[in-house]
């Protein structure tokens, strides 16, 4: 029977790692695995025990340093799976009940897939954070990536048909699997029916402690410069052109601030303002594909 795992790298996740498991365990399916990968050498299965978690479809283990990065860890959990079909899941992530199940099924019949993302920040649901879904839309090309996935961690694959490693940078590297995804495939199967809720969360790397956006922007020229290394030639050379140019007006968007917070609602607004610019307003592209 095919099986998925589910991989987690935990990084100071003590006060939370716990959500993330149950959400695993109490799946509909039971068919699964879960590698957890500390990155903080800290005991997970010691932490997790102490919430009274014991399952043995759990496995650890460690990248025996501190902050060698998600992406590190997550390659670790992909080297030790025991199964195919390869789920990540964000040590502060929590899945809908049903999620493997569904993902499972798409995955083995298209390769990969994503799931639909709620983006939860303070406790709270927050819809300025994601663009509406038409309804016909069933897959996203990059371009339909780009424009509604406020996070790509969630992306589910078939490691023998997409032979891919997440890219070892410290930030971004969800963004470049899937790119790296679409050198092989036009599109990825979107199931509507699966839920990741999508924790942005105080102090994580996606929602830094910073008083200004200079070290996000420089993030973001790390990402620039790991793509011009990359380029593959062909058709893909496009896909590639595009995040680019995608990233490099995210940084002049943070210049138009100063470099400053701002309120979500105007930082969004003007977000999409650019996308739209740059990528096409959704009524002129057509997102259904089959």
């Amino acid at each position: 029977m095919t099986t998925a795992t589910v991989i987690t790298a935990a990084y100071q996740a003590e006060s939370f790692i716990d959500k993330a498991v149950r959400s695993v365990i109490t799946q509909s399916s039971s068919d699964w695995e879960m590698i957890i990968i500390s990155d903080d050498g800290v005991d997970y299965r010691e932490i997790l025990q102490g919430y009274g978690i014991n399952d043995k479809r759990l496995r650890f283990y460690s990248t025996g340093v501190t902050g060698a990065g998600p992406a590190a860890a997550r390659n670790i959990g992909l080297y030790e799976a025991r199964h195919d079909i390869i789920m990540n899941l964000d040590s502060d992530d929590i899945l809908s009940a049903d999620y493997i199940g569904h993902m499972l099924a798409a995955a083995m019949q298209y390769g990969l897939a994503t799931p639909a993302i709620e983006v939860i920040e303070d406790g709270k649901a927050a819809p300025s954070y994601q663009r509406h879904i038409p309804s016909e839309v069933n897959s996203f090309n990059l371009r339909d990536a780009i424009r509604y996935c406020p996070t790509y961690a969630p992306i589910v694959f078939n490691r023998k048909k997409f032979r891919q490693e997440w890219p070892v940078l410290h930030y971004g590297e969800d963004l470049l699997l899937w790119l790296k995804m679409f050198d092989h495939a036009p599109v990825i199967p979107y199931v509507r029916q699966a839920k990741y809720c999508y924790n942005h969360r105080m102090h994580s790397l996606s929602r830094p402690q910073e008083l200004t956006t200079h070290g996000i922007c420089e993030r973001r020229r790390n990402m620039i410069e790991w793509i011009n290394k990359n380029t593959p030639q062909g058709y893909q050379k496009d896909n590639y052109s595009l995040v680019c140019s995608w990233l490099e007006s995210c940084n002049e968007m943070e210049k138009q601030f100063n470099y400053q917070l701002v309120d979500i609602d105007v930082f969004m607004k003007e977000n999409n303002r650019r996308f739209d610019q740059l990528i096409g307003e959704s009524g002129n592209y057509n997102t259904a594909h089959s």
